[in-house]
């Protein structure tokens, strides 16, 4: 690219040097000459003027190769040279750019870091895709509709793991977040309790067709099975009156997808840097560190500022739990999931059984 530009100048200033001699041999008019170079005929008799007095010097202008007055330090530019070289190489230009200021405290523009990397031949610039998929526009209040969904991925360590996520539609806001082993009804209610306590219940949760939020079963050939029958955390949504709306396809769900590939991208190699390799640690990180840096960078307002928010009951924990119906047998035990349960026995008043 360097190249290309100097190339470029080159032949600007032979060009000139050749239509200037001209004029000043008396060959062409000033007239001539302007419209030759594409200027006005008055900077075209300023130019003739100083190439007699100084020669081809006077097409170089005086600025150039002296040091803008607002340039960063060259001490400032090799340090970030050095870093992305040291330790972020691997890290995009807008993530690399939000470490710059919050990790090391320098404060330079995107376009800035772009153009010494590429001046450095430390990145490559990228063709913008073409967008051809019409967004659907965003809901009006924060609370209104949140998406829930996971995303099983290498995120510390060697093991795969989910993160959970929920996030807001209206702002694009990570309301909440939690590494799992897997996508069970526990850990969504887990997370459901993180984001009704700290905001309060939506309006409406936008899902997919997971087990977890909708019966997938049909009914079978040789044993009669209800489709109707409620999941888990169908029955908790609706005691809670939050509404569930289930998407048909990836890209229904874009917003969170999307999301899910920045964090696949950023907050991997930010837990890789921090050395982060236990779930507890990772949790913390992400609920502490990264959610709100994240919000702070791609949160937007909603339109309208009022917001959906509904105060959740005193009986949260109860509600977000996953319900049973077993019968209990007559040493008063139950069995669960192949294990069997001891109850204690109720305790009867004095005098009951006399």
């Amino acid at each position: 690219m360097e190249s290309r530009l100097k190339e470029g100048w080159i032949v600007k200033y032979v060009q000139r040097y050749s239509i200037l001699k001209l004029a000043t041999e008396g060959f062409i008019s000033s007239k001539e000459g302007a419209n030759a170079l594409k200027i006005s005929e008055r900077h075209f008799k300023r130019l003739k003027k100083n190439f007699r007095k100084f020669g081809p010097k006077a097409l170089i202008h005086g600025n150039r190769g002296r040091k803008p007055p607002n340039a960063y330090p060259e001490e400032i530019k090799q340090k970030v040279l050095r870093l992305f070289r040291s330790q972020y190489h691997n890290f995009n230009l807008s993530h690399f750019t939000d470490i710059l200021k919050e990790e090391h405290g320098i404060k330079v523009s995107r376009e800035t870091v772009r153009s010494w990397l590429i001046k450095a031949g430390l990145l490559e610039p990228k063709p913008l895709k073409q967008k051809r998929r019409k967004r659907r526009p965003r809901s009006k209040k924060e609370g209104q509709l949140v998406f829930l969904d996971g995303s099983l991925h290498v995120w510390f360590g060697k093991k795969q793991f989910t993160l959970l996520l929920a996030l807001d539609d209206a702002t694009g806001k990570a309301l909440g977040g939690l590494f799992a082993p897997r996508e069970t009804v526990l850990g969504y209610f887990r997370l459901c309790y993180e984001v009704f306590s700290g905001y309060g219940l939506p309006r409406d949760f936008y899902l997919d067709r997971h087990s977890i939020f909708i019966t997938t079963r049909h009914e079978g050939v040789h044993v009669k099975q209800s489709t109707q029958k409620p999941t888990a955390f169908q029955v908790a949504m609706a005691e809670l009156g939050i509404g569930l709306i289930y998407a048909r396809s990836p890209q229904a769900r874009g917003r969170i997808e999307r999301s899910f590939r920045t964090f696949q991208d950023r907050l991997v190699k930010e837990l890789a840097l921090k050395g982060i390799n236990d779930p507890e640690e990772a949790n913390r990180y992400l609920r502490e560190v990264f959610i709100p840096r994240y919000n702070r960078k791609f949160a937007v307002e909603a339109e309208d500022p009022e917001k959906a928010w509904r105060k959740p009951p005193e009986n949260l924990k109860e509600i977000l739990s996953r319900r049973l119906k077993r019968k209990v047998k007559g040493d008063f035990t139950i069995s669960v999931e192949g294990k069997t349960l001891q109850l204690k026995p109720p305790s009867l008043p004095s005098g009951f059984l006399e």
